[in-house]
């Protein structure tokens, strides 16, 4: 009799422990619901379209309202600014207006939408992970046979059954989400084709705090001096400021702070034979002076 209680009273707490977890698709759902409404700073690194490897440091504020600003500092001294004014590109020579500063928007695919019909269809399994030392669940959700995948996608069934065919290279076939399992931020995402290759990949970074940023840091900056469409324009735009002020401290007639030794070795020789001439007619007009 006494066995049979304490395995009763076993069967109760694993029931409590059991009911305080999502199942795995609820943990999905929550965290592309919710995850996105947590403000928090980041340290990140991340490849640009061109192949440009940057660092920096990433600030996302949630607002009462529920609207959100975003601020990229990059190591490089570039520094991206998004706010309920506009999208800024910041340096210390150049301050513009962006219609679209994509690298913003880089770690909102983190939350890119699963279509219901795939999360429904879906088989899922879920295990413990960390990530950065934080206690998180790894979410994994698989497409179903091809006979359903054309029905969610609209693709034809019979293309599907062919393994050469384009969409398996392209398509979605596995996801996988490191969620944290108090607040349900993801942290990473990855997609994998049928065949099992990585085709989309990404990583919130390595999480600084999850208070909220000083609001101060998405203040829309002053003496804005120009106004670009992208991002890479922004760019440009940079690259010819640093080089015209190259270009012009190389090209000066006077010291050019900085770069005083280099103008020292271009220039000198002339430098000091124009003081030698100044000084040699200074020694005449004295002796001119005397005679006189």
């Amino acid at each position: 009799m006494r066995k049979i209680v304490v395995f009763l009273i076993g069967l109760l707490f694993c029931a409590i422990a059991c009911a305080d977890e999502l199942p795995e698709k609820e943990i999905l759902i929550e965290a592309l619901q919710f995850g996105k409404k947590i403000s928090y700073a980041a340290g990140v690194e991340y490849s640009e379209p061109a192949g440009r490897r940057v660092k920096g440091k990433f600030a996302y504020l949630v607002n009462r309202d529920g609207s959100v600003c975003r601020r990229l500092d990059l190591d490089s001294g570039e520094t991206y600014l998004q706010n309920d004014t506009g999208q800024y590109g910041i340096t210390p020579a150049v301050v513009a207006r962006i219609d679209e500063a994509s690298p913003l928007w880089y770690w909102d695919s983190l939350y890119l939408e699963v279509p219901a019909k795939e999360i429904e269809g879906s088989s899922f399994s879920v295990r413990e992970a960390d990530y950065c030392q934080k206690p998180c669940y790894e979410v994994t959700m698989t497409l179903p046979e091809a006979i359903f995948l054309s029905s969610v996608t609209g693709y034809p069934a019979n293309r599907l059954s062919d393994p050469k065919d384009a969409f398996f290279s392209r398509y979605a076939y596995t996801r996988t989400f490191l969620i944290d399992r108090d607040s349900k931020q993801i942290y990473a995402r990855k997609h994998y084709n049928s065949r099992g290759e990585l085709i989309f990949n990404r990583e919130i970074g390595s999480i600084e705090n999850r208070e909220k940023p000083d609001s101060k840091l998405f203040e829309t900056p002053e003496k804005i001096t120009a106004h670009v469409l992208f991002f890479r324009n922004f760019q440009e735009l940079v690259e010819q400021h640093s080089a015209a002020a190259s270009s012009g401290s190389r090209s000066t007639g006077g010291l050019p702070g900085r770069n005083w030794m280099n103008w020292l070795l271009n220039y000198g020789m002339w430098f000091a034979f124009g003081v030698a001439v100044v000084a040699a007619a200074g020694v005449v007009f004295l002796k001119y002076r005397k005679q006189r």
